[in-house]
């Protein structure tokens, strides 16, 4: 048996008042009843939030604003009934508090006043994992989130535990926290290792197989891209070898070589700069005015591209100009009644024309508004006016510049082609330049992608490990295991759904990891998921037997790290609203019928937990927030009424702690 609650504690922000402690049993149910607006539905938040909640989801009214801190009193029943005391400070403005104090010992003191703050969030979560011995391995492994950024954590067990109004009876959701996507991807992650399918060292290996096949993936992409990049470099390698017999760098006949022989003709092109500088000497003095001419058409080349991209910006500017002109001659025409309008309020009997209501007082206002409004757009509309000539004038002189450039460029080109045509075998400087760079660029291309041999070494290395990896597993064994004890708590789950009431419960319940829901197999064999059943009772009679038979599994057949408790927030608001129970009002005899098969439902829930308790040995605490009264469960053994929350002054939060005239609303 592990941690059971035995107290949950608030100290009032007045230091003058009291503690208020509430005392829980082991092996029993303990059963906190009441009416509305009493604080049932705060006890799940107190004790989620002292075991280290990211949020405070404690309700911000009485509870939190007469309250400085919460405390939570468990008990080690696996480890001689040692104590562990955790309280935490209420958040105040912010969405949490990481002020806790600690306390694991024999016997621990709790403070009459607050206690005062000896160790942060972080360093109690760290201490409460190595006292339920969880991993402190990774555990993020799905592929949608980083790998490493998470492990697993007592806090998961929190799915286990708790069982709030929102979720006892949802269809959608079986577990709490489960319907945001980050827990329900976590509880999916590590359901696995708290079933003991998995263990610590399988864990580890799993992990690794996860970032070797991450890595895999890595590699493989990699090593495709070398090869298309090498079939590229295949297709120009021709090429520039002909360029570079065009340009006389290279004399030798190239259609017996190899690959290779090419490949090192290139590399001794660019290491003979000697050799380059000779025939660059060789180049007649013609080539001096092709490089002349080469130069001035660049620059009128990047003079062209100036002014049409300013040309670009202008065009924008007169399509922005066009339709905010537009938008105030709209605004005018809007307005321009309004002049009319307020002329007509000097007249006796003004009237709207349209509404035909008086035009006098409010109105004449509002028109007065309409008119000055009127005037500041005709004022901004005239100013506005200049712009557009504006624009318009730099624009047909841009155009009037890239024309004359163009035809100057085109005349240029036309003599660059004569001069290079009239000496067919000249090149210049700049071109055996330009070349040169281009093979420099090639050959380092060249040395990326022959250079992939080491990994495809290290792609072998990762595929022989994962193998190896994949034999230790021993992933079929694992599923078997996983497999075997699922079939453990189902068959948990159909013993308690035996004694609760669920409309024709026909085939086997089957629990899914994946979708973290049940299936039921109905007569002609089909699953029906969790959603797919009709009626509130149905969800929640299969809430609590499938919590109750995770429990059972946890504590009797692998007893260890999930905490031996759970809490359950009003099972009996499925059946009959709040305070139904409590009317003294006469009823039809219909709704008596109804409201009696209700209660007998209700009393069917009891007597489930009743049997379980029995059936664990009392080594499960069961904790139940409701406002059902002893009429209901009062009959069944193994009841402990723990408080009574009717009347004035009988409520989670005391009326001596309200400061000043306060009326509790949803808490």
């Amino acid at each position: 048996m592990g941690f059971v609650i035995r107290e949950i504690i608030l100290w009032p922000k007045e230091e003058n008042v009291g503690k208020r402690v509430i005392k829980f049993k082991s092996g029993v149910i303990n059963i906190i009843t009441g009416a509305s607006k009493t604080g049932k539905s705060s006890i799940i938040p107190i004790i989620d939030y002292c075991m280290g909640a990211q949020k405070c989801a404690i309700p911000v009214t009485a509870v939190r604003e007469n309250c400085s801190w919460f405390g939570l009193l468990l008990v080690d029943d696996s480890n001689g009934h040692r104590e562990l005391l955790l309280c935490r400070r209420e958040p105040g403005e912010y969405q949490a508090s990481s002020d806790m104090f600690y306390e694991y010992s024999e016997k621990v003191h709790i403070p009459d006043y607050h206690p005062r703050r000896n160790c942060s969030l972080p360093e109690v979560k760290e201490r409460l994992n190595e006292l339920l011995s969880v991993s402190d391995l990774a555990l993020k492994l799905s592929d949608d989130a980083p790998l490493g950024n998470a492990r697993p954590s007592y806090r998961d067990f929190s799915a286990f535990l708790f069982q709030p109004q929102n979720i006892i009876a949802n269809s959608d959701v079986l577990f709490y926290k489960t319907d945001t996507y980050e827990h329900r991807k976590r509880l999916i992650d590590i359901f696995p290792y708290v079933l003991g399918a998995e263990t610590s060292e399988t864990l580890r290996l799993r992990i690794e197989k996860k970032q070797l096949e991450r890595d895999k993936k890595t590699l493989v992409a990699k090593l495709d891209s070398y090869e298309q990049a090498r079939h590229l470099w295949n297709l120009q390698l021709d090429s520039i070898i002909y360029r570079a017999i065009e340009l006389g760098l290279i004399r030798q006949r190239t259609d017996k070589m190899s690959m290779s022989d090419k490949v090192n003709s290139l590399k001794t092109i660019l290491q003979d700069s000697a050799n380059v500088s000779n025939y660059q000497k060789e180049i007649p003095q013609s080539a001096g005015r092709l490089s002349t001419l080469y130069e001035k058409e660049k620059d009128i080349s990047a003079r062209l591209f100036l002014l049409k991209r300013r040309l670009q910006e202008v065009n924008k500017l007169l399509d922005t100009t066009d339709l905010y002109s537009k938008a105030l001659d709209e605004e005018k025409n809007r307005l321009h009644s309004s002049s009319w309008l307020l002329e007509q309020t000097n007249k006796s009997d003004a009237t709207c024309p349209i509404c035909h209501h008086s035009l006098k007082d409010d109105a004449a206002k509002t028109l007065k508004h309409l008119c000055e409004v009127m005037e500041d757009v005709e004022t901004e509309s005239k100013q506005f006016s200049f712009v557009a000539p504006a624009v318009d004038k730099e624009q047909l002189q841009i155009k009037g510049e890239i024309e004359t450039l163009s035809s100057e460029l085109d005349q240029l080109q036309k003599q660059i082609r004569l001069e290079e045509s009239s000496n067919p075998q000249e090149y210049t400087t700049n071109q055996i330049s330009r070349f040169l760079g281009a093979v420099e660029n090639y050959l380092a291309i060249y040395n990326e992608v022959s250079g992939e041999s080491a990994d495809s070494v290290r792609l072998k290395s990762i595929e022989d490990r994962i193998k190896e990896v994949n034999r230790i597993i021993d992933e079929d064994a694992i599923q078997r295991e996983l497999k075997y004890k699922l079939q453990m708590i189902q068959q948990y789950a159909e013993d308690a759904l035996q004694t609760l009431d669920v409309e024709k419960h026909e085939g086997p319940v089957t629990f899914s990891i994946p979708d973290l829901t049940i299936s039921v197999s109905d007569s002609r064999g089909r699953k029906n998921y969790l959603s797919e059943i009709g009626s509130a009772a149905n969800w929640l009679s299969y809430h609590i037997a499938m919590l109750l038979a995770l429990q059972e599994y946890f504590q009797i057949d692998h007893p260890g790290q999930v905490p031996s408790f759970l809490v359950l927030d009003q099972p009996s608001q499925v059946y009959f609203p709040k305070g139904l129970d409590d009317a003294k009002t006469s009823l039809l005899e219909s709704d008596r019928e109804s409201i009696s098969e209700d209660r007998e439902a209700v009393k069917k829930v009891f007597a489930t937990l009743s049997d379980f308790v029995e059936r664990t040995y009392g080594k499960i605490q069961v904790i139940v927030l409701e406002h059902a009264g002893s009429d209901i469960w009062g009959e069944f053994d193994n009841m402990k009424l723990i408080e009574e929350w009717r009347g004035n002054d009988s409520k989670l939060i005391p009326s001596t702690w309200i400061r000043g005239q306060y009326e509790p609303l949803f808490w």
